[in-house]
């Protein structure tokens, strides 16, 4: 009788691991799926902005073609476009210590509230 008995102890035990590891598979599988899906939309985002950007800048050069000073060279906007774009990079590189560290802060930040929202039922 005592036999019996182990045996169906046995056998609840391996269906309730069975059970625990789908539940746990379930469980990854939906944070993944999260995960991706925010990645999807966060490149999507990316890449609007960056049109976006793209497209202003444009603007701004053909906008700055038209004024005064500009009216026998058609190219001088897109320099001036380029030329400040230059000196923003120089000035990046220049501050490039102090802007690692808050971007490594504000990464971190991001990441952990990332972490976050995925794992959050």
């Amino acid at each position: 009788m005592g036999f019996f008995k182990i045996n169906e102890f046995t056998q609840k035990l391996y269906q309730y691991i069975e059970a625990r590891l789908e539940l746990a598979k379930l469980d990854t599988e939906e944070r993944i799926g999260k995960a991706s899906a925010l990645l999807i939309q966060l490149i999507l985002l990316a890449m609007l902005f960056g049109s976006m950007l793209l497209f202003l800048n444009i603007a701004l050069a053909l906008y700055i073609n038209t004024l005064s000073f500009c009216v026998g060279a058609p190219y001088m906007g897109f320099l001036i476009v380029a030329g400040t774009h230059f000196f923003i990079i120089i000035l990046v590189m220049l501050l490039q210590n102090t802007l690692l560290k808050s971007t490594k802060k504000w990464v971190i930040y991001s990441l952990q509230r990332f972490v976050k929202y995925v794992s959050k039922d």
